[in-house]
């Protein structure tokens, strides 16, 4: 294994158990990455909001790549590292198209995060983020928005299709992802998680063998596939587990913590 410079990890399902809680062990090794002169950041489909918490236990200023690498800001400064919202008419069309196909959408900006109309997801939702979802009706739908990312929350049985036919319809205009089995997250195209940990190599000289990416779901595959070292946990999916380098122990075996280990050996 090249010598890692920089370690970047999902935060959903890999860095946090199934509880939502930051290991004691996890916060151990980061700390000694940290202090072993490691660049260490967090890669999340979360708004910086809903990440900050759990970057502040680490009492250390670290890069946050929040929106699935659509914002990067410094965990204790606030200071932007890179920011991209979406057009503003094209995320107007799909709040609209996706509510026609049966998405219940939700759009994010100053820093909070909007529905039209709440209802059992977007109150789990809430509850995993640990900040409220506003409902708003309509004016989701006829305001233009300067919105980071947009998540449809899909039934299971209509995931697959409602993926392809968004896909099918802003085909070049956007990008899509997932971090959950009923999520869709829609970005800007070409924004990904680790267009969002280049960027941040670069500003440190670092290249990409020197990197290692740690995840568990569809929005890690960029970044995994790219680092010099792609890390899975246990309880990644199938397709995460394919292109890894590296299986470690699930979220809820600190597996973040077991990889730290095997990059500073």
């Amino acid at each position: 294994m090249n010598k890692i410079k920089l370690i970047v990890t999902d935060m959903d399902g890999t860095l946090l158990n199934s509880n939502l809680e930051l290991s004691a062990k996890n916060i151990s090794a980061i700390k000694q990455a940290i202090d072993a002169g490691i660049i260490f950041a967090i890669a999340t489909g979360r708004m910086f909001e809903a990440a900050v918490p759990y970057a502040k236990k680490l009492d250390r200023n670290i890069p946050l790549i929040t929106y699935n690498g659509a914002v990067v800001k410094e965990s204790q400064s606030g200071k932007i590292l890179f920011e991209q919202t979406m057009d503003e008419n094209i995320s107007q069309e799909i709040f609209q198209y996706g509510k026609s196909i049966g998405l219940h959408m939700h759009g994010y900006w100053g820093g909070e995060v909007y529905t039209d109309k709440l209802d059992d997801s977007s109150r789990w939702y809430s509850m995993i983020i640990r900040k409220p979802v506003i409902e708003i009706g309509d004016d989701l739908f006829n305001i233009k928005h300067k919105t980071y990312k947009i998540l449809g929350i899909a039934q299971p049985h209509l995931f697959r299709d409602q993926w392809n036919d968004l896909g099918y319809k802003f085909r070049g205009k956007v990008e899509i992802t997932s971090s959950y089995p009923t999520f869709l997250e829609i970005l800007t195209p070409g924004l990904n998680k680790w267009t969002a940990v280049k960027n941040l190599a670069q500003q440190y000289n670092i290249k990409n063998e020197e990197i290692m990416c740690i995840g568990d779901n569809h929005n890690d595959l960029s970044m995994l596939k790219n680092a010099g070292v792609g890390v899975a946990v246990a309880n990644a999916s199938d397709e995460v587990k394919n292109i890894a380098q590296l299986l470690v122990p699930s979220n809820d075996n600190n597996g973040v913590a077991v990889a730290i280990q095997k990059a500073l050996q």
